[in-house]
């Protein structure tokens, strides 16, 4: 099977080659290949990684990230902030979608509240909680309208906060606070599932074609206000599940990207890969970890939990697995927050995962003879994590004889699966879009909330973030934070795994790549250069500053 896709993806390359050299119009053209299907395009419901760095091609918002990693404004000419720091005022530069229709701050207003509105909830609809009354909305509270989002005319937009929050650019930067056309979005609330017919955007480039589960071509978009600085004229994407596939069509010469964030490198290839290739790799706070259904019996229990991640032994798996290219997590926070955080519990402390284990057991009245069959959902789209889940498995069943299942799904599939509860444990990758702890901690606020999957809260827990939200003085924010992760690791509503490492290579001639720690990859300033011959060793813009500070 493996052969026929390869064969399959290798001939849409050729074709397209061949095009290419028929025409005396030498067309900048950028070849990548995503791991993962894409699932919708619209951005309030695509906050997972591959429809978001399609989204971001695709679209634009208020402010945008540099290839510096520093956030400047995009849509947003400038904007001013009232004296007690609650009121952003955006002043919006004239733009169109790429059908003409001129873009308004009404497109924005629009978009953010039925992000908010919970007959329309948006994927990640915590993040907008910062805004006045949004989590009165979101919980049905309090009417639409009564958040604090308003377009004053086609060009003002009046945001108003439930407290001062230095990082909100970073936030708007985000995906999820990208716009969608008004117009459209109100006449037929599909036009995102069928690109081709009806499909508009107002980034750097528009949808030329998509073959779902396939491939996916973007073209520049001459309708988008900054179009004289985006360089390139086409971005394929092919969705290539296969890592081994990946590394060879990188070394053929059919993609220009191999690695993190789009796709995988095969792990046993690394080091030979280290050795022939400019290869960047840095700290991020990127986690793998399963999500635990708390509210589905016998994960009910506490204890129970904690002897499934004390069980873990993670060292193990990063020597052979990962090739040194992750880092044990005991915790939910990467080492580049600087957090200061020790590990939470013991790598792999078997012997403590037995007592637990059998003290959940008296609690649950079970024993293993009638202990009831455990599931473990993961997606089907990495060699890598099959490896691990099956070592994970093998692992559970040596130190506390207990016998679960693995069913691997295709990604979307898994994910939705994931997303409505209809799991015992799912395996994940999470990650920060912003340089501040709280983004990951606050995954888990409320168990209704769209991304906490684990279906679990705890009031000690939702009181130190809040504390950390009204709290200015750094330090004594980091205290809250520090606080809230503890209450976290000790309910253990997910298993921590890992930290990943972002690691890639490039082809020579790439540049202008936008590729920050947090892993939201941006190609709005990307060039290819087919003179260049030799792999640079210069870094692509790759380290924005992760801090625990304001």
């Amino acid at each position: 099977m493996k052969k026929v896709l390869l064969f399959f993806l290798l001939s849409i390359f050729v074709c397209a080659c061949g095009k290419k050299e028929e025409s005396k119009d030498e067309r900048k053209v950028l070849k990548l290949a995503f791991r993962d299907k894409v699932r919708t395009l619209d951005p309030r419901y695509g906050g997972e990684t591959p429809a978001s760095h399609m989204i971001r091609m695709l679209y634009d918002g208020l402010c945008r990230r540099g290839v510096d990693g520093n956030i400047y404004p995009a849509l947003a000419k400038r904007y001013d902030i009232s004296e007690d720091q609650l009121t952003y005022t955006f002043h919006l530069r004239e733009s169109e979608w790429s059908d003409g229709t001129p873009l308004t701050a009404y497109d924005f207003e629009h978009s953010w509240k039925t992000s908010l509105d919970p007959n329309t909830l948006g994927h990640g609809a915590q993040n907008f909680y910062v805004i006045k009354n949004a989590k009165k909305v979101v919980k049905g509270q309090l009417p639409v309208d009564a958040a604090g989002i308003r377009a004053i005319d086609d060009l003002t937009l009046v945001v108003t906060l439930e407290y001062p929050t230095p990082y909100l650019m970073e936030i708007i930067s985000c995906t999820l606070f990208y716009p969608v056309p008004k117009h459209l979005d109100k006449a037929n609330s599909h036009w995102a599932t069928n690109p081709e017919a009806s499909f508009v955007s107002n980034g750097p480039f528009r949808v030329k074609s998509w073959q779902k589960g396939n491939r996916i071509v973007v073209e520049k978009n001459p309708n988008y206000w900054d179009v004289d600085n985006v360089k390139l004229d086409e971005i394929e994407v092919a969705i290539v599940e296969d890592p081994m596939t990946h590394l060879y069509l990188f070394e053929k010469g059919e993609i220009d990207w191999l690695g993190a964030p789009l796709n995988e490198t095969p792990p046993d290839a690394i080091t030979t890969l280290r050795k022939e290739y400019s290869v960047q790799s840095f700290e991020s706070p990127f986690v793998y970890w399963f999500f635990v259904n708390t509210e589905k019996f016998p994960f009910t229990n506490q204890k129970l939990r904690q002897a499934l991640a004390y069980a873990i032994h993670r060292q193990e798996l990063v020597e052979g697995i990962f090739d040194h290219n992750a880092s044990p997590a005991m915790g939910i926070l990467s080492p580049c927050f600087k957090m200061g955080n020790p590990p939470f519990f013991l790598d792999g402390n078997q012997e403590k995962a037995r007592e637990l284990f059998n003290e959940a057991l008296e609690e649950i009245h079970l024993n293993l003879e009638t202990f009831p069959e455990i599931v473990v959902n993961y997606p089907a789209n990495s060699d890598t994590t099959h490896r691990l889940v099956q070592a994970i498995q093998q692992q559970w069943k040596k130190a506390l004889g207990l016998e679960v299942k693995l069913q691997q799904l295709d990604w979307p599939v898994h994910f939705t699966k994931i997303q409505n509860g209809d799991y015992q444990l799912g395996f994940m990758g999470w990650t920060s879009y912003i340089g501040d702890p709280i983004y990951m901690l606050k995954t888990f606020m409320f168990r209704d909330d769209t991304v906490n999957m684990s279906n679990w809260e705890s009031e000690s827990f939702q009181a130190r973030i809040d504390a950390s939200n009204l709290e200015l003085d750094p330090e004594k924010r980091m205290v809250y934070l520090r606080e809230a992760e503890a209450i976290l690791m000790d309910e253990m509503p997910i298993l921590p795994l890992f930290f990943k490492k972002l690691e890639f290579s490039k082809k020579p001639g790439v540049s202008g790549v936008a590729c920050p720690a947090t892993g939201e990859i941006d190609f709005k300033f990307a060039q290819v250069d087919t003179n260049v011959q030799a792999f640079p060793m210069e870094e692509i813009a790759s380290s924005v500053s992760i801090t625990s500070e304001r």
